[in-house]
């Protein structure tokens, strides 16, 4: 026979598979009901969901052997003292709800616990489509899939804000912004790992936008002291090999023409930008000239130092005790030219050597060379110098030696 009953408690301490329930139609304040299921099988599970307590239940009562069996449950006529876990009074999820009835039709699907975890899945029509969302949850944990226009997603969730989301095609609407079209968002309050023990990570656009890596921080929530260090940075760090920057923009580009080809820029708004390191080599090369460059006008390779400010090459030493002694810096080519719109300044302690297996020319308005004791003017065809006449004298008056065999006695430099 089948009867009604109400669930008094679904707990089952000796794990008998058993509800105590009430039937008053059996004149039964206490009964224990065998719990059946649509499908269970030992080591590899089913579905094992019992009633709640307080809920309306179906049970087949067998005279014969006294033993009652779980048929199912009435959500007809929901209890209205059904507790929650912290045992307040709260309506039944299922009668008069919005989200399970569409225009008075059955338009979702569930199978919750008493928590309400489990798993959702609507169904609602609208005038030309079928709007669904299956909803996966434990606790505030979720896995949406969200196929309404103005969304489109398959969502992750944490609970606490923190999220995954793949969008699909989602539908513009008036007040509501839409979200970027089959696109991948990540956002999380704290720190973000991406580690890859034996193969690489590759970050590519085949033919789309830009790559930026923006930092945002101040370093005021940095986890450190006020007074150390402080995040804020962008670092890339290689253990064992290179650090490679490259631009590899081709002279010509499809569908824009001949261009002056890849550039790297370093560029810091109010600071500056320093290569350092003790020890090391810091180098600059330029490849040669690419195919076509000098049809786009792009000429040699160079490299260029530009800015409204100073330039400072420092190799000098160091003031400590004893000072120690600074390193060369040479520059080398074909051909060098030092261009000021004022003033070229050289200044050495010791000595300043212009050499030349050619010519050296000194040209200006007027030349001055002065010397704290004497000037001499030598070639190597020409015997020790020998001091010139009383006549030939300097512009500041210092004595001017100069070699017989160059210039006749007493010719004037001035």
């Amino acid at each position: 026979m089948i009867y009604t009953a109400k669930v008094l408690s679904n707990f089952d301490f000796t794990r008998s598979g058993k509800v105590k329930v009430q039937c008053k139609e059996l004149l039964l304040n206490s009964l224990d009901v065998i719990y059946t299921t649509p499908y269970y099988a030992n080591w590899k599970g089913g579905i094992f969901s019992p009633p709640a307590e307080g809920s309306e239940i179906l049970i087949h009562y067998n005279q014969s052997t006294r033993l009652a069996y779980y048929l199912s449950t009435v959500i007809a006529n929901p209890v209205a003292n059904t507790k929650d876990q912290n045992n307040n009074t709260r309506e039944d999820p299922i009668i008069n709800s919005t989200q399970l009835y569409q225009d008075g039709a059955p338009g979702s699907m569930t199978f919750k616990n008493d928590q309400k975890d489990g798993l959702q899945i609507d169904t609602k029509k609208a005038k030309d489509r079928i709007i669904s969302k299956t909803v996966l949850n434990s606790g505030k944990k979720a896995l949406r899939l969200d196929s309404s226009p103005e969304v489109d997603c398959v969502r992750l969730e944490n609970g606490h804000g923190d999220y995954l989301k793949i969008t699909g095609l989602p539908e513009s609407s008036i007040g509501i912004p839409t979200p970027p079209k089959r696109s991948l968002e990540a956002r999380t309050f704290l720190n973000q790992n991406f580690v890859s023990d034996r193969g690489g990570i590759d970050l590519m656009i085949n033919d789309g936008k830009d790559i930026v890596i923006e930092n945002r921080s101040s370093g005021f929530f940095s986890m450190g002291s006020i007074f150390g260090p402080r995040s804020g940075n962008v670092n890339l760090f290689t253990k064992f090999k290179n650090i490679n920057l490259i631009a590899k923009a081709p002279v010509y580009v499809p569908l824009e023409g001949l261009q002056q080809g890849g550039k790297i820029f370093l560029e810091t708004a109010n600071s500056s930008v320093v290569v350092s390191r003790t020890g090391v080599t810091i180098r600059l090369n330029t490849l040669p000239t690419a195919p076509g460059a000098a049809i786009a006008g792009v000429g040699g390779p160079k490299i260029e130092v530009k800015t409204n400010g100073e330039i400072l090459i420092d190799a000098g030493g160091t003031h400590t005790i004893p000072p120690s002694v600074g390193g060369r810096i040479k520059i080398r080519g074909g051909d060098l030219s030092l261009i000021a719109d004022r003033t070229i300044t050289m200044t050495a302690p010791v000595a300043i050597n212009l050499q030349s297996t050619g010519q050296i020319n000194v040209n200006g308005t007027n030349v001055n060379v002065d010397g704290t004791t004497g000037v001499f003017l030598n070639s190597n065809l020409s015997t020790p110098a020998i001091a010139a006449a009383a006549t030939a004298r300097s512009l500041i008056d210092i004595p001017v030696n100069v070699t017989p065999n160059e210039y006749p006695l007493g010719t004037k430099f001035f």
